[in-house]
């Protein structure tokens, strides 16, 4: 039987096991979770909604679909190969035309 290699430190040198027990209370973490889903939401002016992959496009598509079922005017634009910050760069083209758009410019 071999020796399994050392496991190497992901980021910030903690593995999931050093920081969640699996018998844990996670209803916390579950409130959050619920507080955060967009699907909810109601709006009253026309949406713009730039997605990335830092939020699950499927809580997304579902609170666009909602949003759209219900009248409301909304503008999607997906970048599925950018983070949380980096949407803010992959996006400001369609923000700046929505912008331009709903200001009449």
């Amino acid at each position: 039987m071999s020796a399994r290699p050392p496991r190497t430190p992901p980021p910030g040198g903690l593995t999931a096991e050093d920081v969640f027990n699996r018998d844990g209370d996670i209803s916390a973490l579950i409130r959050v979770l619920n507080e955060n889903d967009p699907s909810a939401l109601a709006f009253t002016q026309p949406l713009l909604v730039l997605q990335g992959r830092a939020v699950p496009a499927l809580a997304t598509d579902a609170m666009v679909v909602q949003q759209r079922a219900g009248g409301q005017p909304v503008q999607y634009h997906s970048h599925p190969g950018a983070d949380h910050r980096g949407v803010l760069d992959a996006s400001f083209n369609d923000a700046l035309a929505w912008v331009d758009t709903r200001f009449g410019r």
